[in-house]
């Protein structure tokens, strides 16, 4: 039987979330404590951990990387097609690639990415869930938030009922969205303001900040349920949630300059903490999210960076570097996954032509013929109460999926999302995220063979497959341990 990734039905009850009047007082974060009095999970980034799957330096039994970096266009032959980007890692410039625009640096993780004047993203997440079930639950993180706005770069935080990939949306053109979970977005920015001029109208509700500094806080964020998005910023019609930004906090210089953030998450709500870059105190109420009531009280949390075209208006934010630390949550401490990655595509484009130095990380699918695929070295089959498989599909059309494990029965998964975008008479689905259950008794220790088949055109990426609760219970103090019992 799968662990219970526990989840409701998503009743909307329109109720706003109390609000403390006093920010609760943050102490400076000993040693792997995240700055939580409790902490069920914590990571501080102290070295390189990789154990050779897509998650770079992070360790691989700890966290999982996914990524949506480029097109998929088939007429181009662009699968999920990466760039390299020049990261700045701890003051060193590094032209990297996929899996190395991960790392870990001067006791920080460091990511970067090059968005190709489009809409991408960089997803990383515990595979240990998080619970607030009947309390407010306590999730924490510092991260350099030196966003230029919501058309440039921004980190942005979300929580899963399962481990879906890339779980993100833009406006109503993609919706990489979950079964139920939530998106905050840290998208809101002022820059520094002439004398007595606001200039900014993010500076109306920050009115204790200089006027001579960059201010950063929530701009909006996204409910969903049952795949529905009930999101705070639509180009099609404004969700129901009330997100109100209440506060701001100094932006950060750059990478190693941290803002601290934390979230207090209810099922009737979440409030939003953080301090001003390079401090660790006071922490200040910067926004508050209400009018809902949140869809599941367990799931995976998600660490983002999502960019939106960073160099549209001027070379600004498209190539770009987030350092991360800290990061970690409160409540009990439950069996974490073991997540088997099928390694990136790695294809390298057109070596001379206009698409010289792109990497194409997926793969193209064809209606009714089968692309197979290696899961390379499962293990603890027996210790999972369930399995998943998960992956990202793209495709114009609604697509249902056929696959098979090591030869065997094959099993057609149903299109489960609601109807595609439609613009100016053209359908397209666009980028979806998967979690598929499969029986353990298909599954095999060692390597997996995997075949995915459609019914029509489609694209894949971040495929893996899922063991729920296999890594057994961990406590915080032994986040590089084997993490087995």
């Amino acid at each position: 039987m799968m662990q219970a990734y526990s989840f409701k039905s998503g009743v909307r009850r329109g109720l706003l979330a109390a609000c403390l009047s006093v920010a609760p007082a943050f102490a400076v974060a000993a040693a792997r404590d995240c700055g939580l009095a409790q902490p069920a999970f914590c990571d501080t980034f102290d070295a390189p951990a990789g154990t050779g799957n897509r998650s770079g330096d992070l360790d691989g039994k700890v966290w999982g990387v996914s990524r949506e970096l480029g097109a998929f266009n088939s007429g181009q032959g662009q699968y999920n097609s990466a760039s390299p980007v020049l990261m700045d890692r701890c003051g060193s410039a590094v032209t990297v690639a996929p899996p190395n625009d991960v790392a870990i640096c001067n006791g920080r993780l460091v990511e970067a990415q090059y968005d190709q004047h489009g809409v991408t993203s960089i997803a990383m997440y515990p595979k240990q869930p998080f619970d607030f079930a009947g309390r407010t639950g306590t999730v924490a993180f510092d991260v350099s938030d030196d966003t230029h706005g919501s058309h440039r770069a921004w980190p942005e935080f979300w929580m899963t009922d399962r481990p879906m990939p890339t779980p993100f949306t833009h406006f109503s053109s993609l919706q990489s969205v979950p079964f139920n979970g939530f998106g905050v977005r840290f998208a809101a920015f002022c820059p520094p303001s002439p004398p007595g001029d606001p200039g900014c109208g993010v500076r109306f509700v920050c009115p204790d900040e200089p006027l001579d500094v960059p201010v950063v806080t929530v701009d909006s964020a996204v409910v969903v349920s049952d795949y529905l998005s009930n999101d705070s910023f639509t180009d099609v019609t404004p969700g129901t949630i009330a997100v109100q930004a209440v506060g701001c906090v100094k932006a950060s210089s750059g990478p190693g300059d941290m803002n601290h953030f934390e979230l207090h998450v209810s099922q009737s709500g979440i409030d939003v903490y953080g301090t001003d870059a390079g401090t660790s105190a006071p922490l200040k109420k910067i926004a508050t999210i209400g009018n809902v009531t949140l869809p599941l009280t367990r799931g995976l949390i998600w660490i983002e960076d999502v960019h939106y075209n960073g160099d549209k208006e001027g070379i600004d934010q498209g190539t770009h570097t987030f350092s991360w630390d800290n990061v970690g949550f409160d409540g009990p401490i439950l069996p974490r996954d073991l997540a088997f990655d099928v390694l990136d595509r790695q294809q390298p484009m057109d070596p001379t032509g206009i698409y010289a130095g792109l990497i194409n990380l997926g793969w193209p699918l064809a209606p009714n013929t089968a692309l197979a695929l290696t899961v390379p070295g499962v293990y603890r089959i027996d210790h999972a109460s369930g399995a998943l498989l998960t992956l990202n599909l793209v495709s114009d059309n609604p697509v249902a999926l056929s696959y098979r494990l090591n030869g065997g029965v094959w099993h057609t998964y149903a299109y489960p999302f609601p109807p595609c975008y439609m613009q100016n008479g053209i359908t397209s689905c666009g980028y979806k995220t998967y979690a598929i259950p499969v029986s353990t008794s298909e599954i095999v220790a060692g390597d997996n063979m995997l075949e995915l088949s459609p019914d029509d055109y489609a694209a894949v990426a971040n495929v893996d497959l899922i063991l729920v609760g296999a890594g057994g219970v961990v406590g915080p103090d032994e986040i590089f341990a084997d993490g087995f019992q």
